[in-house]
């Protein structure tokens, strides 16, 4: 066998998916805790504590939360114009909640997304039922169930 052979042997495909066992991801109810090739266990607080990682994570929000998020109005001609009248203009563009800016409602919501896979607000509703803002929830303290007629709870 020649040199690169011996050398490069450990590494090809063949013997390669011989020598690793399958990839064991283990959800612990629900947590956000996996367990990986290194047996270590996989949190989003110890993610972040990784510089990249976090790098990474604050990028990506932080250009999504930046993005204009309007509400457009469409008329009978196709033509799109912004709906600064329509209620829900001043929740998605300026607003969310009194503690909020609509850029770090967004980062939350997309960091959120990022980490756990999901991002959940609660609708906040003012009278008659009307909705007046948008507060974030922690994705890690959500349960989601399906219903007998589909609809996610």
């Amino acid at each position: 066998m020649s040199l690169w052979k011996t050398l490069t042997a450990p590494f090809r495909k063949s013997q390669l998916v011989e020598r690793i066992e399958p990839l064991s991801l283990i959800n612990a109810a629900g947590w956000g805790i996996e367990t990986g090739y290194a047996g270590e266990d996989v949190t989003p607080q110890g993610l972040l504590g990784l510089s990249a990682a976090w790098a990474c994570v604050n990028l990506i929000a932080g250009t999504i939360g930046s993005l204009p998020l309007m509400v457009y109005r469409t008329d009978s001609r196709g033509a799109r114009t912004v709906a600064r009248e329509h209620p829900l203009y001043r929740i998605l563009h300026d607003s969310p909640n009194a503690d909020q800016t609509t850029v770090d409602f967004l980062e939350f919501a997309c960091s959120s997304i990022e980490l756990w896979g999901n991002g959940y607000a609660t609708k906040d509703k003012g009278t008659g039922g009307r909705l007046v803002g948008l507060t974030p929830v922690r994705p890690d303290i959500v349960t989601v169930s399906r219903q007998r007629n589909g609809r996610l709870r």
